[in-house]
């Protein structure tokens, strides 16, 4: 505990290496029963304490009348740091709201780019699906010329039961591992 030049009195507790500031305060009684609250909070033995005329740390909050919410240094630092970056979010936020309303058709370009994007996205990975499914047509179209002479022709319907029934059958090797 402290005296300040403004009549003022400041009291801090240590702990674990750390300097808990716990504030300042109008009379040398209430900086030394906030101090007395710390240490209880703190699990220090009751010899450390100034006053003893308390049985249990929610009379002592009571007495002192502040809470123990107490924050190291460290901790303080921290939520400052959180803090401005916070700050510096809501402003990017606002100044990019200002931006949109500024420049509409910028927004507009941007979403078509991004449209644009995702369809080619969208038409190659259709492409990729079709070339696999030619792919498996193929193989079905092999094997069953394997099992002996074809006698259907290329456009009857009894052809997409065949590869129907191959692509099942493929797909099952290739989750065991067989393909």
């Amino acid at each position: 505990m402290r005296f300040h030049p403004g009549g003022r009195f400041y009291a801090e507790i240590r702990a674990a290496g750390e300097r808990i500031v716990l504030g300042t305060f109008d009379t040398a009684e209430h900086s030394a029963r906030a101090y007395n609250t710390a240490a209880w909070w703190l699990g220090r033995p009751a010899t450390t304490f100034n006053f003893h005329d308390y049985c249990t740390l929610v009379e002592a909050e009571f007495v002192a009348g502040v809470s123990t919410n107490l924050v190291s240094a460290e901790q303080r630092h921290r939520q400052c740091q959180l803090q401005r970056r916070l700050d510096i979010a809501e402003a990017d936020e606002c100044a990019m709201e200002a931006w949109r309303q500024a420049f509409p058709q910028d927004v507009m370009d941007e979403d078509d780019f991004f449209t644009q994007k995702r369809a080619e996205r969208e038409a190659e990975m259709a492409a990729k699906k079709a070339a696999k499914m030619e792919v498996r047509w193929k193989k079905a179209f092999i094997a069953s010329q394997r099992e002996g002479p074809c006698t259907i022709s290329d456009n009857d319907e009894r052809w997409l039961d065949e590869f129907l029934t191959t692509l099942s059958a493929s797909s099952a090797s290739e989750e065991d591992g067989d393909f």
